[in-house]
This record gives C-alpha cells, structure tokens and sequence, in this order.
C-alpha cells in the first residue's frame, strides 16, 4: 500500500504529465493548422 507521501508524488507526477500531454496537443494542433490537414488526414 502506498503512504501519503508515495500518493502526493503519484498524483503530482501524472498532472505533470497531463500538462505535456496538453501541451504536445495544442502544438499538433498548431501545426496542423499551418498545414491545412485534418487530425484524420494527418493519421493516415
């Protein structure tokens, strides 16, 4: 079982990744739109 302490970095360390996560997104999406392409077109 985890204490608080291996808790408290778990959850720290997954809202660190969901912000790159985010991050990594909007920048796809950035690009995407210089490109012209759709999330599908870009896919294939």
């Amino acid at each position: 079982m985890l204490n608080h302490r291996q808790t408290k970095i778990l959850f720290e360390s997954l809202a660190t990744l969901q912000a790159i996560q985010k991050q990594a997104y909007q920048m796809l999406m950035q690009g995407l739109t210089t490109t012209g392409f759709s999330m599908r077109e870009w896919e294939n």
